[in-house]
């Protein structure tokens, strides 16, 4: 379920609530069979330490350490409790020694509400108005001329991301894949999209014959997981 659900609303008003008021509203239901007579629910938030240590053992390769370090992430050390300023004592000092903090580490008293990150996916609905974001450009360069390699053969040409639109250098790779005067790619690559229009290119000059080296970045913070996905994909193409 998304984290904000839009509730039945009189006429110019929008009511939201968030998914965990729904649960804290709902606690007495969900707790019947307990036969409790008062409820009290409070969010906490706590941060792990998420650097991948990558250890001497020469009897195991890089990636087989960037995999066992991925497992260990998620049991990585706390370096962070955010938590509800009205908790009780008593289950303060519970949650942070079961946690495996101290109650003189990095714990920072906040309010009902924590990720606010979520808040960027904010339901449109409810706004009347929206400013609509700038879109990348094509370089002026770029507006009357058939093939980019002819033109960046010619002279240099910069581009400023996220100003200008990448879909020029895809087209680029895109036109090497298929040029027949194209013998070899040369690319590094640090993050990729979930569905990476590089990585076709790529592929598809494979397969036309070319001779492509990619040098893939495995430890892109946060990155690392889907890195070593794509490069089982790119060994796969060859």
């Amino acid at each position: 379920m998304p984290r904000f659900l839009i509730l039945p609303s009189h006429k110019n008003e929008k009511h939201i609530i968030l998914l965990e008021d729904i649960i804290r509203f709902c606690l007495p239901s969900i707790f019947s069979f307990f036969g409790y007579d008062t409820f009290s629910s409070h969010i906490i938030k706590v941060t792990r330490d998420a650097e991948i240590d990558i250890d001497n053992d020469i009897s195991t390769s890089l990636i087989q350490k960037i995999e066992k370090g991925l497992k260990n992430r998620k049991k990585g050390k706390p370096v962070r409790f955010v938590f509800d300023k009205d908790i009780e004592p008593s289950l303060l000092t519970y949650l942070v020694k079961k946690i495996g903090l101290s109650l003189k580490g990095n714990l920072i008293p906040g309010g009902r509400i924590h990720n606010f990150k979520d808040f960027i996916n904010f339901p449109e609905s409810v706004f009347e108005q929206k400013n609509v974001r700038k879109k990348p450009f094509i370089h002026p360069a770029f507006h009357n001329n058939n093939r980019i390699a002819d033109l960046v053969l010619k002279k240099d040409i910069l581009l400023n991301f996220p100003y200008h639109s990448f879909e020029t250098v895809i087209d680029l790779l895109r036109e090497a894949a298929i040029d027949p005067e194209v013998i070899s790619i040369k690319i590094t690559c640090y993050r990729l999209a979930t569905r990476s229009k590089i990585v076709n290119a790529l592929t598809n000059a494979v397969r036309n014959g070319k001779e492509v080296t990619v040098a893939l970045e495995l430890r892109a913070r946060f990155d690392e997981e889907a890195n070593l996905e794509w490069k089982e994909e790119l060994e796969e193409a060859g």
